[in-house]
């Protein structure tokens, strides 16, 4: 099956997950239904379920996924580890402590959030994304001072660990309402997006497409190593830095607005190598970004439990689909002896 084939069936998947993610939920809904309250312009109790949640819902769901796999990509081929993922520069984490001070230690502020839903909270997206990016500032400040992968990819670890030592030395002097409003906040959610929140976060995610188009031939040449890539004129350390920025803010988006989402960047760009059999992010690029959207919008589906009153969260559809798989993926790797 040639690589636009399988593209092609990809996209068939993803259209077919977002028309399922419209019609499955605590009230079931027919397609007639659906292209009814979307297009007749009728108000209904229909056309307020598909219009003010379930398309909001279901467009973040692909956009997150597409994000969150687009940045493991192209972390996995920046540190050339195959268990390399959104998470483990820490901006997530970056992203989580500054949410944990504002939920735990804000009052202290006058910045009580009250009774306002922690996923539609302004504040909490400001919050989370100032902790993103002084996280990835402070990696590119590394960046530009040691140029070695390992060690950037220690300070990521180090930092992530430094920083969840930090939430749970906050959360052992917070009150128990606080603590459970910053659990729920790392469950994730999609369904909490204005439409504005919405286009802020299309307008990001074309904008690093865009980025990665521009580079596409430098992308890779780096595939085939450093030192081809300097034969061939491209200048390594820009590519470097616009690598770790734009995985950074994908990562660092989705986090602000939809709380931390596991397993999908890590995962995701695995499956894509193996649909696609090729590493030119020409092609894995767009594979990785449409497998990821349509897995999240699957994940999300599955925890929208269709029929029943409750919503299970997304982190945990996501970790109890990409866990078995990151063990499959080890398991495959330490059988065949490539894994180091």
């Amino acid at each position: 099956m040639s690589k636009t084939t399988i593209l092609i069936f990809l996209v068939i998947i993803l259209f077919a997950g977002f028309i399922l993610s419209l019609c499955l939920g605590s009230v079931l809904l027919s397609p007639s239904q659906i292209i009814d309250a979307l297009f007749s312009g009728k108000s209904s109790i229909y056309s307020d379920i598909i219009i003010e949640y379930r398309l909001p819902k279901a467009i973040t769901a692909v956009i997150a996924g597409m994000a969150l796999s687009i940045s493991g990509l192209l972390m996995q081929n920046f540190f050339r580890n195959p268990l390399a993922g959104p998470f483990v520069l820490g901006v997530s984490s970056g992203a989580g402590l500054f949410v944990a001070i504002l939920i735990m230690t804000g009052w202290y502020a006058g910045l009580s959030l009250g009774s306002i839903d922690i996923h539609q909270s302004t504040m909490v997206s400001f919050a989370a994304i100032i902790g993103a990016m002084a996280v990835l500032l402070l990696l590119l400040l590394i960046q530009s001072i040691n140029k070695d992968y390992t060690t950037l990819l220690i300070v990521g670890l180090m930092i992530s660990s430094a920083v969840s030592a930090v939430i749970s030395l906050i959360q052992y002097f917070s009150q128990s309402q606080d603590i459970q409003r910053y659990l729920l906040w790392t469950m994730g959610s999609l369904g909490a997006l204005s439409w504005w929140e919405i286009s802020g976060l299309v307008i990001a995610l074309l904008v690093c497409v865009t980025v990665l188009i521009v580079i596409i031939k430098p992308l890779n040449a780096l595939n085939l190593g450093e030192s081809y890539a300097l034969s061939m004129g491209v200048k390594v350390q820009t590519v470097r830095i616009l690598i770790l920025l734009t995985s950074g803010v994908l990562a660092g988006m989705i986090t602000a607005y939809c709380g931390p989402i596991g397993f999908i960047g890590l995962a995701v760009p695995h499956l894509s190598r193996q649909f696609l059999k090729t590493f030119h992010p020409a092609w894995l690029i767009p594979g990785t970004a449409i497998t990821g959207g349509a897995i999240l919008l699957f994940c999300d589906i599955i925890a929208q439990v269709p029929g029943m009153d409750f919503v299970l969260p997304i982190n945990t559809v996501t970790a109890l689909f990409g866990a078995p798989w990151v063990i499959i993926y080890l398991l495959r790797k330490k059988l065949s002896g490539t894994f180091n």
